[in-house]
């Protein structure tokens, strides 16, 4: 059964890269400012988990982001806090702007967890080429604990 859900895990996952590959190439050719309007690296930082019961709160990894308005489109890998590597693919929403914040939430695939879907609150701030991203998680096992991430951004 395990194989099963990382071997749909990785299907889900490459499937989002594709279409994520094709409307970047169809946003470049119909912009011609740049081809890389609103995407941006990703460098994920750190966690803190409330409580906080012995869980790796260092997460190196890296990603891309890519930046329509409202929504956004995110994929890479980092250390996740079981000490498992982590890839990701996922969307985010963001109904609310105030200033160089926005708040929203987000959802999609993760792998390196009990349960194979990440998703949570998700507050973005962008400032001319950098920006960062601070996520709250919800617990990730029955015995688990809220956690907030930190991810540092830069466009490209």
């Amino acid at each position: 059964m395990i194989k099963r859900i990382r071997k749909f895990l990785v299907t889900v996952s490459l499937v989002f890269a594709a279409i994520g590959a094709l409307f970047l190439a169809g946003c470049g050719a119909a912009n011609a400012a740049s081809p890389f309007d609103g995407v941006y690296g990703v460098v994920t930082l750190a966690s803190h988990h409330f409580p906080d019961r012995g869980y790796n709160q260092v997460n190196p990894g890296i990603g891309i982001e890519y930046d329509t308005g409202n929504w956004g489109f995110a994929a890479g890998s980092y250390k996740n806090s079981f000490y498992r590597r982590t890839n990701y693919a996922v969307v985010g929403y963001f109904p609310l702007t105030l200033g160089n914040y926005r708040f929203g939430g987000f959802v999609g695939p993760a792998t390196g967890y009990a349960i194979p879907v990440a998703g949570g609150a998700l507050i973005e701030y962008r400032k001319d080429r950098v920006g960062f991203n601070v996520m709250i998680l919800p617990p990730a096992q029955k015995e688990g604990s809220v956690a907030v991430g930190l991810q540092v951004v830069f466009k490209f």
